[in-house]
């Protein structure tokens, strides 16, 4: 038994390897929907972010071959968004660069597509993903300023460890994989800490000031996993042998705007079986009302950004707030 896990621990860190020796760049951008033969073919974009050891498989449902972000780019209520994923080194045992090393190599492929023109570009993160994601936003508003943020008006997070995910705890003793620090519970993390708070910070101000709205919205799983099989060694915890949500709601949800379950466990939340999928039909609306500008979810800019970003007077306290809407259709018929 125990042979068992020692080889395979031992394959999956010679495989790994094997996938860090080939890698030419540490992330790379895809273009998921048609080429049109310009830079910009529609005037909004929506980048895709996998999360710890994903790749473009993470959109891709093994059982109907349906792949996420191809089909955005094919639907008639999204039809306004050019569809791009980010792909980033993440492997299970070995080496892996850190949250920071991703986003710097991130920034400049989300620079080059601001430079396109695009009314808005929207995030769409899964797990640590999302963490990806809100890393990028509070770089552009220290780097770059408010009026920078103006370009990204919706963050969509699936299963995001925002608090922490205990499993991250077993999983750091086990993986050379840096990003598994960041994933640590709240309590006995303060990366995690301070990226929310600079997140609520930046959004909270970025409203209150006079610019366009920036709202998270969070998908969280409600199906649980089991981590480890019930013959696994006494080291390992009973508790790893039983169900366990991988993130628990008040993690994925901690600072969002609106928040949504789903019945999906971690793995299949970026995985909708179908166009009839309510986790698929939900985020395709969101898209699809943050383009037309809906108020519930990508209100109309205030008639003049002359301001924006710049006004102390007449900010609102800070408001350490989740789930102001506890659905996104709530969001919807505002």
């Amino acid at each position: 038994m125990y042979r068992s896990l020692i080889l395979t621990a031992i394959l999956t860190s010679v495989w790994t390897y094997a996938q860090t020796a080939e890698a030419e760049e540490p992330v790379l951008i895809n273009r998921e929907s048609p080429d049109c033969g310009t830079e910009r073919c529609k005037d909004h974009a929506v980048v895709f972010l996998h999360g710890l050891t994903g790749s473009r498989e993470t959109w891709k449902n093994a059982e109907t071959g349906f792949y996420w972000p191809s089909e955005i780019a094919s639907s008639s209520e999204t039809d306004m968004y050019d569809v791009y994923t980010i792909n980033y080194e993440s492997y299970f045992l070995n080496d892996s660069p850190s949250v920071l090393d991703v986003n710097n190599h991130v920034v400049p492929h989300m620079r080059k597509l601001a430079s396109r023109g695009y009314k808005s570009i929207a995030l769409i993160g899964h797990s640590l993903g999302g963490l990806v994601a809100a890393r990028y936003i509070n770089f552009v508003k220290q780097r770059f300023g408010h009026e920078a943020l103006n370009m990204h008006r919706l963050v969509i997070t699936l299963g995001t460890p925002n608090k922490g995910s205990r499993l991250a705890d077993f999983y750091t003793y086990i993986t050379r994989n840096q990003t598994g620090r960041i994933l640590r519970p709240y309590k006995t993390n303060d990366y995690l800490g301070l990226l929310n708070e600079g997140i609520l910070a930046t959004t909270q101000k970025h409203e209150d000031s006079g610019c366009p709205s920036l709202r998270f919205f969070a998908a969280y799983e409600t199906k649980p996993i089991t981590v480890a099989p019930s013959w696994a060694p006494d080291f390992m915890g009973s508790w790893l042998s039983s169900p366990v949500l991988v993130v628990e709601k008040a993690s994925a949800t901690n600072g969002a705007y609106a928040c949504q379950s789903f019945q999906f466990d971690h793995n299949l939340i970026s995985k909708p079986a179908g166009k009839d999928s309510p986790l698929f039909k939900s985020v395709q609306k969101l898209l699809n009302r943050c383009a037309q500008g809906h108020r519930g979810v990508c209100p109309p800019p205030p008639a003049s950004l002359e301001n924006c970003g710049r006004a102390w007077e007449g900010l609102g306290e800070f408001r350490p707030t989740t789930c102001n809407l506890e659905s996104w259709d709530a969001a919807f018929s505002n």
